[in-house]
């Protein structure tokens, strides 16, 4: 069942393994150094408190980070306005890792039932500073009368290119092999110190592989005041299967 142990060559097992893994993320540094001075053996650590939606969005308005654990499809649906995405069902601890500092207070956003995970994969890294957890998930926010933000998907294609610019954040070696003409390669590590390069009142589609790091960067965008994100769903990999592509690629 595993996708990597299916038959292919090992260019291709090598670009799949690797295709979402970021560059040396700012946790590497604070995990070295947890590795030297030894962390404190905290076996019974107790999970972070729930907190109704009033406390949480108090502690967000005082400067942690939201952080929405779901995944891509619910992100997009509706989440809390200015929360930072970044989905289980990937690189999850190493992508927080690179977009936030370990000394940030984080308050997590997860699916029932995921919270144990959303929360351990972080520490397991060095990441302990989640200081709560949406009681209820986004329903409760909603319930609470709360404003939710959505942001538009649509499939990496000409005309979802057309009139809008293109910011691709996969990887050099990916960009080389495929990318839409005309499009802007920051890679997701690179964005945040990449912000001011960028027209915010122009319409962005962010695209990536897979849809993966695209959803990542649209978070990053609207953390940061862009209004006009369009997130590349299904991103370069579904466009190459359709138009059996395999270099520069008409926007």
């Amino acid at each position: 069942m595993n996708p990597a142990l299916e038959p292919m060559s090992r260019e291709a097992f090598v670009a799949d393994i690797t295709r979402d893994v970021p560059e040396t993320p700012v946790y590497f540094l604070h995990s070295r150094d947890l590795n030297k001075s030894g962390p404190a053996v905290q076996d019974d650590r107790p999970m972070p408190p729930a907190l109704a939606p009033a406390e949480f969005a108090r502690r967000a308005a005082g400067g942690a980070v939201v952080l929405d654990a779901r995944a891509d499809d619910a992100y997009m649906a509706g989440h809390v306005e200015g929360a930072l995405h970044v989905s289980l069902d990937g690189q999850y601890a190493s992508w927080v890792g690179t977009l936030v500092r370990p000394d940030q207070p984080i308050l997590v956003v997860a699916e029932p039932g995921r919270e144990v995970e959303a929360v351990m994969r972080l520490a397991r890294v060095g990441y302990d500073r989640v200081d709560g957890l949406l009681a209820g998930g986004l329903e409760a926010w909603r319930a609470d009368g709360r404003p939710v933000r959505a942001t538009p998907q649509q499939p990496v294609d000409g005309e979802a290119a057309r009139g809008r610019g293109v910011i691709d954040v996969r990887r050099p070696q990916e960009w080389e092999r495929i990318h839409l003409e005309g499009a802007t390669l920051i890679p997701l590590a690179q964005l945040p110190a990449r912000l001011d390069d960028l027209d915010r009142d122009r319409e962005w589609l962010v695209v990536c592989a897979s849809g993966y790091r695209s959803a990542i960067a649209a978070s990053v965008l609207e953390r940061s005041g862009f209004r006009r994100v369009v997130n590349g769903s299904g991103g370069m990999d579904a466009y190459s299967r359709r138009m059996g592509s395999t270099s520069v690629a008409p926007a």
